[in-house]
């Protein structure tokens, strides 16, 4: 009898599997793409924040970030430093901080805010973080009836696709009941976008690209002007950081602009409050409002930080252009007391005079150059001053802001070596600051200069520039 055999079907052995797992790879990765690039919005965060950072593709702006000169020199010299940051970053979100890794799990959208609750993050994931998330919920039950779930040290909830996750329970909960942030029209990949919330209110654009171009928008004005600055190119030798404008009201708006998104962190306001304190004894008024239509604007100079004594002085200078040769009263005289005498003086040629105050660190000089009137913290300030100063070729802005970050990285190195001694650092002991603070301050000097330039117009200040605009190397 002869036996008929049926061969087996082996749709899912060899090569054929192969092909099922491709197809079923490819599957999953097309809908995980597709689901991460559908968000219909912003995200969600609590309404009380005061500042929100997000970008339409988080991973795009970092690695391409990672491709810059800048932050490749940045990162061989702060790796110590930055293994602190990256271990935050990884307990916060539960990914490894790297653009691939983030892409994986966490999508492309970003939405990070600073509230009372504390800071927060809503992202929009994929599949993977989906899955997970799923499993999650099998073996945990939610810590209250809005579904906020707990993972170690974070709180986390979905809400429409999003994911929300902070340390704060509390900024979960607000972020579950806030109304969405609407997604921004012409919303660049390559950038992170910066918005603050409280007056001044301001939003600035960071993209990633050689010398980090950035735009922004102040929602307030300045004193427009019909003709170009020459002071922001007026010294030979730049200094650690100035400001230009129209007047000293304008410049002053533009340092409080800068305060109230540096207030944002602990650390400022500690530091904001012990410089009042040394301001407060200088008995300094401010700048009084100009009454002289031949001034035509000014600019404040930061030079440096001196270290020498236990209490650091900053080092800084006054310049205001004038349209004709400096004569008469001195437009900054009424910013000193009138109780201190002071002693005649010459610098380059020109007269001044030298208020001794509290010993050569604070001694302030006023003097005159050419068509300029100067003021500066101490003698050696006045002097190199006048050493540098020139005509200065014409900037059409209303408004600079100049940062050289090789002067600003040596005198944050000083100032931090000498606060390390006195342990004034909030949270951090000695050997924190010397492997965490130090070597960002040795770090930034990378950056080469930030240079920013800007208009008012439509009842608004719009500027631009780049955040580290390559130095030349200095010529032997």
């Amino acid at each position: 009898m002869q036996v008929v055999t049926t061969p087996r079907l082996r749709w899912f052995s060899g090569w054929k599997l192969f092909v099922f797992t491709l197809i079923i790879l490819g599957a999953a990765i097309w809908l995980d793409s597709r689901i991460k690039s559908q968000a219909p919005m912003l995200g969600f965060c609590p309404p009380s924040a005061d500042a929100i950072l997000y970008s339409a593709d988080l991973g795009e702006f970092w690695s391409e970030a990672l491709n810059t000169d800048q932050i490749q020199r940045i990162r061989a010299e702060w790796r110590r430093a930055g293994s602190g940051i990256e271990l935050d970053f990884h307990n916060l979100t539960g990914v490894r901080p790297t653009p691939s890794r983030w892409r994986l799990w966490m999508g492309q959208r970003l939405l990070a805010a600073n509230t009372p609750q504390g800071y927060g993050v809503c992202t929009y994931p994929g599949l993977l973080m989906r899955g997970a998330s799923k499993l999650h919920s099998w073996v945990r039950d939610p810590i209250d009836a809005n579904g906020v779930r707990a993972y170690g040290e974070i709180y986390f909830a979905w809400r429409e696709g999003f994911l929300i996750a902070s340390k704060s329970p509390e900024y979960v909960r607000a972020s579950l009941a806030a109304d969405p942030v609407a997604m921004k029209s012409n919303l660049p990949a390559r950038a992170v976008v910066y918005e603050s919330r409280v007056d001044p209110v301001v939003s600035l654009e960071i993209h990633a690209a050689d010398e980090f171009p950035i735009y922004g928008r102040l929602a307030s004005t300045i004193s427009p002007r019909s003709a170009p600055m020459t002071l922001p190119n007026a010294l030979t030798k730049p200094p650690m950081a100035s400001c230009s404008a129209s007047d000293w009201e304008d410049i002053a708006s533009l340092l409080n602009v800068v305060d109230e998104a540096l207030l944002q962190s602990g650390y400022w306001e500690e530091i904001r409050s012990a410089t009042s304190e040394l301001f407060a004894t200088w008995n300094l008024s401010a700048p009084p409002p100009w009454q002289d239509d031949r001034l035509d604007h000014c600019s404040m100079i930061l030079t440096g930080v001196e270290v020498s004594s236990n209490v650091p002085y900053p080092e800084f200078a006054f310049v205001v252009r004038s349209t004709l040769p400096a004569v008469g009263d001195h437009p900054l005289a009424k910013m000193l007391p009138t109780d201190v005498e002071g002693i005649p003086y010459e610098w380059a040629g020109y007269p001044g005079t030298l208020y001794p105050m509290a010993g050569p660190q604070w001694a302030p000089c006023l003097g005159l150059h050419g068509r300029d009137w100067l003021g500066a913290s101490r003698e050696r300030v006045m002097r190199e001053l006048t050493e540098n100063l020139g005509d200065g070729s014409p900037v059409d802005a209303d408004f600079t802001i100049q940062i050289d970050w090789q002067q600003t990285s040596t005198a944050l190195t000083r100032l931090i070596t000498q606060i390390e001694e006195l342990e004034v650092i909030p949270e951090m002991d000695r050997d924190e600051v010397r492997s965490f603070v130090m070597p960002i301050a040795q770090a930034v000097r990378h950056l080469g200069r930030t240079v920013i330039l800007g208009k008012s117009e439509d009842g608004a200040t719009t500027f631009e520039g780049r955040l580290a605009r390559h130095v030349p190397e200095p010529t032997p």
